[in-house]
Formats: C-alpha cells, structure tokens, sequence
C-alpha cells in the first residue's frame, strides 16, 4: 500500500525533532522536511502546493494559511504539554501551580493556537526534584512515543484521525505572561521566591528576575557567587 504524503515542520538542533521524523518516515512518504529556529520563517505558500495529505509540526514554526488547510486529511502538531497547558512556559506554569502530573498532546492544528481538536494525550508524574530544566527534558522524551500512538491510531482508522473526549483548559498562556510571573516582587514570601526559582531557572537562558533602578536582574541556574 502507498504511504499517505506529508510534510514535518521540525525544530533546528534537536533529538527529539530527528526522532520524530525518523517515526514519520516509516509510515509517511515525506515531500518536505526540515528544521527551523524561533522567528525563522520558510515559504508556506510554496509548502501548501504540494498538496500534502498531512501537515506534522512539532517546532516554534507557526503554521499559517495557505498551509494549514492544505493538507487533504490533517494537520497535526505534538504539543509538549497536556490540555491543562496550552501556549508558552507550560513546564513553569505546572511546577509553579503545584501539578503533580504533566505530559505531551497531539492535537488538529486550526488558526488559534493549542486550540485544535485533541487526539493524544500521554502523562506521566512531576518527581519531586523536579524543575524547569528536568521537566522539560522528561517531557521531550515523551514526544517520540506520542508521535507513534497517533500514528497507530490513524493506520487503525483508514488514516483518519481519531479526536478523544479531552479539552484546552484554558486559553493558550502567551510568552508575556510568563515573563510577567517571573518577576520576584518584593511581596513575595521566601516561599514564593523558591517557587519561582524552582518554576522558571534555567541554565541556558534567563530565568526569575527582580528590577532594580531601572536595570532587570536576571537568575541563571548554576551560577556559583
């Protein structure tokens, strides 16, 4: 039998990314991949006429029209975070409410963001020493294995997807408003600061902040004074 037609919208230096389209490549015959960046941008009208039967992102790429409804079955994003956790910061926003389980969504991409019918969601527990960092590498290796159950699920519908009885929690969680709950106020009990810390630290870019005199003061994980 022919492989349906599709193309994968990747995510620039990334296992996880190769992993996904190592998945798809077995199943999908792929007319377009490649990798992209935040803020870089590749021609989607181009995409849209080749007339895929799939569109699979998982990447900061937007999807957009012509090439959101190109596809002549669906377009499909993997999601690093389950329905509670639409849009940005979603490891942050889990570790700073308290959750005690997270995980990964495939979703029907439509023109709102993380808002799409739900077809997949797979969840595993928040271990207690858990932060942003570890999180977030615990959720990318969920990612893999969501891509094959949805894959699955369509070879078992006549590739068709198949929509569960889940739903968005709230709407998508945008990136000013996790950098606006970064902020360590001077209100802020100890308690809360360690919170922050735990929520939002990274090693690899800023994280909790306090502004002082005009100038913005940023905590990195790991740095030693």
């Amino acid at each position: 039998m022919q492989k349906p037609t599709a193309i994968y919208l990747g995510w620039t230096n990334s296992q996880t990314s190769k992993d996904v389209e190592d998945r798809l490549k077995d199943s999908f015959e792929l007319l377009f991949a490649n990798s992209f960046s935040f803020n870089e941008k590749t021609d989607q009208e181009a995409l849209a006429k080749l007339a895929p039967q799939f569109v699979f992102a998982f990447g900061p790429l937007i999807v957009r029209e012509p090439l959101l409804t190109s596809p002549s079955i669906a377009a499909i994003n993997f999601h690093t975070a389950p329905p509670k956790w639409p849009g940005r910061g979603s490891c942050s926003m889990a570790l700073l409410e308290g959750d005690s389980e997270f995980g990964v969504t495939a979703h029907i991409m439509d023109k709102g963001v993380d808002t799409g019918p739900i077809l997949r969601v797979l969840r595993f527990p928040i271990e207690k020493d858990d932060d942003a960092e570890t999180l977030r590498e615990r959720t990318l290796s969920f990612i893999p294995n969501l891509v094959s159950a949805v894959i699955d699920d369509l070879k078992q519908n006549n590739w068709q997807p198949i929509v569960s009885e889940e739903i968005w929690q709230r709407k998508a969680i945008r990136q000013k408003d996790v950098i606006d709950l970064m902020r360590i106020a001077d209100s802020d009990s100890n308690e809360m600061v360690q919170k922050k810390v735990k929520a939002f630290a990274h090693s690899q870019k800023p994280g909790p902040y306090i502004d002082r005199a005009g100038i913005r003061f940023w905590y990195m994980k790991g740095l030693k004074s």
